[in-house]
């Protein structure tokens, strides 16, 4: 999955060379779609010359009426457009098989998923159920035990109360929970609006197509009945061909939707609005437990030169907020090459662990640990050098190291946010406050970039976005026309297809239905692996939650418009805005096409269950779960986890749980069926997620509920393209004087205040009072407690810029007398120097045994040897 996705994140910036390839692609279809138009006519004009040689009957239609109707189905296939090339099929006949075979494809993938799940905890727990092993070091005996419920795993997470569930999975991890309860809210309610349209669909709207030729008129299967496709095909009968009433049920049609998009628009509201209080309830709960020092501490950006030092920047906040404010400031280094060597040093302390693990007892074996611990000393020098010549440049204020971003931490609550509300200088972007991310989540890469450099990342970014925008069309349209039906027949391996499929007819479209669905699936898995490389290599970001948010964004956005709004795009993205603009009317009718391809959402709703299925087997950490113990490393659960932050991360989870959220609102109406595919997907991914995220997963870095408020904004835009699609088909409709769609239309007055008052509720910090009482409790802590914390929870200084305490001496415990005189020798210790070390208390050797002894001399040739490469060369430490 990775190389795929490397795959085209390099052919992104080739973006003339993938429209070739899809240009090429589609003018393959236009060949396929051109000899079909041709048999067509060809077949209709012998059927036409036949009926010319026959007396015409009494209400035949004439000549001239198949030369029409020929006419204009030949122009409807010559404008297939980027759904149908896509595999986004219209609705048809044949939809209602198709879903039933989703349906099983579907819960039989499902029962397969969870069968395997059941079987891969019981061998290997601490994967799947990390929590509930004692021997881990994150067991909770707080949590249920599965065993003790009747349904087992899928009903324990319901049992956590949602403190423990923060607690252990923060507060962005429980929204995702809660999402996936509020869509099932939702739908739940929703689903009634079936139970009131089945019926109205069925019994008032039209049973068959109509066609000029009557030998070309079918009748609707049940699926066909139920949906939009009912009433719309009354629209292009004739006013004198209509059965007797049928307008008047078709008009009691148009008014029982104008009326739907309301009760869809006021429930979504107000369960939207009815969670969201939850949320403001956890949210205030998190930022009073928020530890020291993130609760006291503001991130500054664009920092003046003058002012790039950590003396300087405490003095400045010292004279704009008096002495008794600042408790600390520090100024983001440039620590490139120190974080090699620190990085190199951490890099030999863990090969001294693992050699020291394993029961050596050869002399070749023990001499290498003792080499080992040499190059570590020295490593550990080399890295101290680099330290001490970046803290004397940041005494200078010198801009090798020094970077424009800084922290500065406060003696209490109030005084921060008082603080963080200020605007220090004219230019609103000079000392710029904001709250900071986790200590140890925090990309200081990033923030001590230039403002150029960053200019120049942010701009490569965007394009390389757009790129993908717009290759994304050609792309998909490449990949279906080289995997449809058609085309795999002519495949050497897949010529057996067309004998199956001749002797099978009724089992193509099926197979189609399924083959577009899953190829639409599979094709944007790869979307979020693109999307996060990009965001993490090139865009500019204070942390790695904050890519999380960035990708959900960016995810959303793409399905919306490659997946939902795909039937609306004509030939590309482009040629669809650009058709828009030249004639604005053409809006309605574009967006009017949707519900014509409702089927294969319906599809696409019930593919996603076994989607969410899918993660329970969490493929990546099982597979490295086994691949370091057949190795046989220590600390497998360490080495297994995390999953994924691309396709598994908590953007990319939130993106499809909201966009699943928007395709189940978008055609609540039009196909209400898809109503209880979405309760489905909502209520068993919730139980998925949580148990995920309780028992199985690590915690992740907090952002304190930043992805919930983007998915509520982008549920909002959800109601507005539901209220947009409905008003643009009613008014379609050749009767009514345009009342029911003004009525639809009317639903975006509620949308527009719910919004409006959405964005005046304040989330982002608590009420002052419960600041000012907070400072009151945090005034009886002693400083050994705020110090407590910052170890725990981390502080707001580069790793790399630590003093290393522990080293050496920890690996040269218990030596007998002459190792321990040889590890000294071997690592370049005299008497005087070890003196010096042990008072600085840095590099320390302390006595320790070893089971086997070993020559000094080869000890001192091995180590000599290995420390050469080691020591610091010349100008080492003049370049930061």
């Amino acid at each position: 999955m990775r190389a795929h996705a490397l795959v085209l994140c390099l052919l992104v910036p080739l973006g003339a060379a993938t429209k070739a390839v899809g240009a090429a692609a589609v003018g393959f279809g236009a060949k396929e779609r051109q000899a079909k138009v041709a048999g067509d006519a060809s077949a209709s004009l012998e059927a036409s010359s036949h009926r010319l040689s026959q007396p015409r009957r009494e209400g035949e239609p004439t000549p001239q009426d198949d030369n029409a109707w020929f006419q204009r189905k030949l122009a409807e296939s010559a404008k297939r457009g980027q759904a149908k090339l896509q595999g986004v099929n219209r609705n048809n006949n044949g939809d209602l098989r198709a879903l039933a075979s989703a349906i099983g494809v579907s819960t039989l993938a499902c029962l397969v998923c969870m069968g395997l799940f059941l079987h891969l905890k019981a061998r290997y727990p601490f994967v799947f159920a990390n929590r509930l092993v004692q021997e881990s070091d994150d067991y909770d005996s707080e949590l249920p035990d599965p065993r003790l419920f009747s349904l087992g795993w899928l009903s324990a997470p319901t049992e956590v109360p949602d403190d423990k569930v923060i607690e252990v999975a923060g507060l962005d991890g429980f929204m995702l929970c809660e999402l996936f309860t509020l869509g099932r809210c939702i739908f739940r309610v929703l689903v009634v609006v079936g139970f009131s349209m089945y019926p109205a669909h069925y019994f008032l709207g039209r049973s068959e197509a109509f066609s000029e030729v009557p030998s070309q008129r079918h009748q609707f299967d049940v699926l066909m009945r139920l949906g939009i496709d009912a009433m719309i095909s009354s629209w292009v009968v004739p006013l004198d061909k209509l059965e007797p009433g049928e307008k008047n049920r078709n008009l009691t049609l148009l008014w029982a939707h104008a009326l739907v998009v309301w009760y869809v628009t006021l429930v979504t509201l107000r369960q939207l609005f009815a969670a969201h209080s939850r949320f403001l309830a956890f949210r205030f709960k998190w930022l009073q437990a928020m530890p020291y020092p993130r609760s006291n501490t503001l991130l500054v950006e664009n920092i003046p030169s003058e002012h790039r030092s950590d003396d300087a920047l405490y003095r400045y906040f010292v004279a704009m907020f008096t002495k008794d404010a600042i408790q600390s400031a520090y100024i983001v280094r440039r620590t490139r090459k120190l974080k090699r060597l620190a990085d190199e040093a951490d890099r030999l302390e863990r090969e001294v662990l693992a050699a020291q693990a394993r029961e050596e007892t050869a002399a070749s074996r023990v001499a290498r640990t003792d080499v080992l611990i040499a190059q570590l000393a020295f490593a550990n020098r080399a890295a101290e050098t680099q330290r001490q010549f970046v803290e004397e440049h940041v005494e200078m204020g010198s801009s090798k190291v020094c970077s424009a971003s800084g922290f500065v931490t406060f003696t209490s609550r109030r005084w921060c946010r008082l603080a963080s509300r200020e605007q220090l200088r004219a230019d609103k972007n000079v000392f710029k406050l904001s709250h900071p991310p986790e200590p140890r989540d925090v990309h200081w890469e990033d923030l001590g970039r230039d403002a150029t450099l960053r200019s120049w990342n942010d701009f490569i970014a965007w394009a390389l976005v757009i790129a993908i925008f717009l290759a994304w069309t050609p792309l998909t349209v490449t990949l279906s026309a080289l995997t449809s039906l058609d085309t795999l027949e002519t495949y050497v391996f897949f010529r057996w297809l067309k004998d199956f499929f001749d002797s099978n007819p009724s089992l193509r479209p099926i197979l189609e239905g399924a083959l577009a669905t899953g190829l639409l699936n599979l094709v944007m898995s790869y979307l979020p692996t693109v999307l996060h490389f990009v965001t993490t290599r090139f865009l500019t970001l204070q942390s790695g939650a904050m890519a999380q948010v960035e990708l959900q964004n960016m995810y959303w956005t793409f399905l919306v418009i490659f997946v939902l709004l795909v039937t609306a795009i004509n030939k590309t993205l482009l040629h669809s805005i650009g058709m828009i603009l030249d004639h604005p009317k053409s809006l309605v009718g574009e967006v009017a096409k949707l519900p014509s391809a409702s089927h294969f959402y319906v599809d696409y709703m019930v593919f996603g269950w076994s989607e969410v299925a899918f993660e329970l087997l969490r493929i990546m950490p099982i597979c490295r779960f086994l691949f370091y113990k057949h190795l046989r490393m220590t600390d497998l659960r360490d080495l297994s986890e995390p999953e994924s932050e691309d396709y598994y991360g908590l953007g990319a989870r939130m993106a499809r749980a909201t966009f699943m959220l928007t395709m189940g609102l978008t055609f609540s109406s039009s196909l209400p069926i898809i109503n209880l595919g979405a309760w489905v997907y909502f209520t068993f991914g919730g139980n998925i997620y949580r148990w995920l995220l309780v028992y199985t997963e690590t915690k992740k870095p907090d952002w304190g509920g930043r992805s919930w408020m983007l998915a509520l904004r982008h549920i909002f835009v959800s109601l507005g393209i539901f209220i947009l699609l409905v008003s643009c088909l009613l008014a379609q409709a050749p009767w009514g004087g345009g009342y029911p769609w003004m009525l639809a239309a009317s639903a975006f007055i509620p949308l527009v205040i719910a919004y409006a008052r959405f964005s005046l509720i304040v989330w982002t910090s608590l009420p002052f009072e419960d600041i000012a009482s907070n400072d009151f409790q945090a005034s009886r802590r002693t400083r050994a407690n705020q110090k407590a914390q910052a170890m725990a929870f981390g502080e707001y200084v580069q790793k790399e810029c630590i003093p290393q305490r522990v080293t050496v001496h920890d690996f040269v415990h218990g030596m007998p007398a002459k190792r321990r005189s040889a590890a000294k020798i071997s690592a370049g210790w005299s008497r005087s120097e070890e003196h010096n070390e042990k008072a600085e208390d840095v590099f320390l050797l302390d006595s320790y045994d070893a089971e086997v002894e070993h020559r000094e001399d080869d000890v001192r040739a091995l180590a000599c040897e290995s420390a050469t490469a080691l020591e610091p060369r010349s100008g080492l430490a003049g370049d930061p």
